[in-house]
């Protein structure tokens, strides 16, 4: 969406299921510096319940409260999750020029939608698109387009979120793009590669297919950290709160030769839940992608969200995918102001790396 006007300093704010992450990145010559980051936990009455809108208010005016920014400047992003009230795909448009106004393609991509019935909510939806290609398919000139269709009622009621804590919204993201343009704007992806992104969540695991400057999504896997607590908490009989520590402070691959028999039965429950639950449902989609695009196999697959720190998902992933994995890392790609509040970026880049892709939206 469109960003309006200019600021010395943008925020970047993730509204994840668990957890807001708040990310300032400051205008300086040659580009944009990282000034501060922090996250803030949501409340949950029950770990497996969905977040309320309360909670969410509750948490954002409290992050809000302690920060040390003097922006309120936002970007924020819907989640790609939401499939009923958010669509991204590629569509070819048929007889137009590259140099189409933006309004009129616009027009035209709203037409399209309708005459497929891509979405149910045509008449409710707010659209935004870009040309990726001039192409041709079967002897008919025309444009490659890359849309996204988001519910009105969606960004409503983000935009009122933001200005009752104070903010000021000046544009509307998506999550999983925000997350691709970081990878784009550290150098770790050029408009000839062919990658594939998994963003590993609390609630739900995303999965695209970058080919060549076009992105494509595949459905998202509904098995990620919170999936893997619960696991662990129900088979080591604990509460939520210790199995969530025992997962994150373990050496899973040492405790698989553990004497102790309780470490050595934890990394067998975490380890059948990644071979026979994310594991099957992603060997689906990396399946379902190469048979129909094999010139475009991946060169690799990179890792991000807040679950990606985890010691055996990098090796999880490499001893099935016959490609390099690599754990997205940008602190030493981005400029960041040392006598900021950078700590705990520093400590975590994964969680808060869509945070950072929606501030540096408006640097590119």
């Amino acid at each position: 969406m469109k960003i309006f006007g200019s600021s010395k300093s943008i925020l970047g704010l993730d509204i994840g299921s668990h957890a807001i992450k708040l990310v300032e990145v400051k205008h300086a010559k040659g580009g944009g510096v990282i000034t501060y980051a922090q996250s803030m936990p949501i409340p949950h009455r029950e770990m497996d319940e969905p977040v309320s809108q309360e909670a969410i208010r509750e948490a954002l005016q409290a992050l809000v409260r302690q920060s040390k920014t003097r922006g309120r400047r936002v970007i924020t992003a819907v989640p790609s999750a939401l499939d009923a009230q958010v669509t991204m795909r590629s569509i070819f448009i048929p007889d137009l020029p590259a140099d189409t106004p933006k309004s009129a393609l616009q027009m035209n991509v709203r037409a399209e939608f309708e005459a497929q019935d891509y979405i149910a909510y045509n008449d409710e939806a707010e659209i935004d698109c870009h040309v990726e290609n001039q192409v041709t398919h079967n002897g008919t000139h025309g444009l490659d387009v890359f849309v996204v269709a988001v519910h009105r009622d969606l960004i409503a009621e983000r935009v009122q979120l933001l200005r009752e804590c104070g903010l000021v919204p000046i544009a509307i993201d998506v999550d999983f793009l925000a997350l691709a343009r970081l990878i784009i704007a550290t150098g770790q992806l050029s408009e000839t590669d062919n990658i594939a992104i998994l963003d590993i969540g609390s609630t739900k695991t995303s999965v695209g297919f970058y080919q060549q400057g076009k992105l494509h999504l595949y459905p998202h896997v509904p098995i990620a950290g919170n999936y893997l607590t619960s696991q662990l908490a129900q088979h080591l009989g604990v509460n939520w709160e210790e199995a969530e520590t025992y997962k994150h402070s373990r050496d899973w691959e040492s405790a698989a030769d553990a004497r102790n028999p309780e470490e050595a039965a934890a990394w067998g429950v975490l380890k059948d839940c990644l071979d026979r639950g994310l594991y099957q449902q992603l060997y689906g989609h990396f399946d379902a992608y190469i048979r129909e695009s094999p010139e475009f196999k991946p060169s690799k697959v990179i890792v991000s969200g807040g679950t990606a720190q985890l010691p055996p998902l990098k090796n999880f992933f490499s001893s099935w995918l016959t490609m390099p994995v690599d754990v997205l890392h940008y602190f030493d790609r981005i400029p960041v102001d040392s006598g900021g509040e950078v700590a705990a970026l520093q400590m975590n880049e994964q969680l808060f790396s869509t945070a950072v892709g929606l501030a540096l939206k408006s640097t590119l």
